[in-house]
């Protein structure tokens, strides 16, 4: 009976110790598992996900940088020319009338408007255009002072043939003409008095005594 019962004994020890070997087996492979499916599973997936979302982000930061320093650019560069007179030159005094060669015609042929008898201030504008009246203003002002020189403001949607033939691409644009109707210089945009007073000085022949 002794011997019966030491080989149940260890019968059973050794089930019990196959059982704990394999539970404990079973945990170790599905802890392993468990690991694996995390390594390869949503974590990575949302890793993966956030490191795209930040590229495209730090594109889209670029783009915008870009972007803000070219309007920049462009505005700096638009305020330098605006309101600046470009082409002045010295004016001749108006020579005795002679036979002279066809010639192409001047901004006012065929307009109803006099010239100055030294310099007109021919200023294109448009409907609803806030510097063209700033304009208005100052021109009229200047042809007050300047004796010789006369403002003209021409509608320029009224005459677009005109707008065309001269190149005119905004208002206010103004054209200084000499004595004899022909353009010297133009400014686009509002110009200031003093432009205005300093373009004539260059520009204009002296008055006669």
């Amino acid at each position: 009976m002794t011997g019966a019962a030491t080989v149940d004994t260890t019968i059973r020890l050794r089930a019990a110790s196959e059982r704990s070997f394999t539970s404990q087996g079973d945990r170790s492979e599905a802890q392993h598992l468990t690991t694996r499916d995390r390594r390869r599973g949503t974590p990575r997936g949302i890793n993966t996900a956030g490191t795209s979302l930040r590229q495209v982000m730090s594109q889209g930061a670029w783009v915008l940088v870009a972007a803000v320093l070219l309007a920049t650019a462009f505005g700096a560069w638009r305020a330098a020319r605006d309101g600046r007179f470009r082409g002045t030159h010295a004016l001749r005094a108006p020579a005795e009338p002679q036979a002279a060669p066809e010639r192409e015609p001047a901004p006012l042929d065929g307009l109803d408007h006099p010239l100055g008898e030294r310099a007109t201030l021919l200023q294109f504008s448009s409907a609803f255009c806030a510097p063209c009246r700033a304009t208005r203003r100052v021109l009229a002002e200047v042809a007050r002072i300047v004796p010789g020189v006369a403002h003209v403001e021409i509608d320029a949607e009224h005459h677009l043939d005109l707008v065309r033939r001269l190149g005119i691409a905004r208002t206010p644009t103004t054209l200084v003409l000499d004595a004899s109707g022909h353009e010297v210089s133009r400014a686009s945009g509002a110009p200031s008095k003093d432009a205005v007073l300093a373009t004539l000085a260059s520009a204009v022949a002296p008055a006669s005594e």
